[in-house]
């Protein structure tokens, strides 16, 4: 972690990549997705400077209806492809078994919150 909030160049001990694993909800929409950001020293690491990828984002936010959102999604997908704020490198499902007692087990995300035994 020390190495990561560094922002200096790799010879003077900064970094130039580093690995993180996201769930799915961190990366669901423009609004909570930290590596979409480019709003330079306040983003996630790596600090992008991508202003017209930040400015997508923030009209993506404004827009109230689902037409004009899915489009501005599709604009900050090709703009993240031009900038490149984040790599992503892949998924993964995680299985899961729980007992066969429990009801109201939500589906995705392990969340025990509502779970009752039978």
């Amino acid at each position: 972690m020390q190495r990561i909030t560094r922002k200096q160049p790799i010879a003077e001990g900064g970094w130039s990549i580093f690995g993180v694993m996201w769930g799915g909800y961190d990366w669901y929409s423009p609004a909570g997705d930290l590596t979409l950001r480019g709003n330079g020293t306040d983003a996630w690491f790596g600090w992008p400077d991508a202003p017209k990828l930040e400015a997508l984002r923030n009209e993506w936010l404004r827009v109230p209806d689902l037409a004009t959102r899915k489009a501005l999604a599709r604009d900050i997908q090709l703009q993240a492809f031009q900038d490149v704020p984040c790599v992503p490198l892949g998924l993964y499902y995680q299985p899961t078994a729980y007992r066969n007692d429990l009801v109201d087990m939500m589906k995705g995300l392990i969340l025990f919150t509502g779970v009752r035994r039978a």
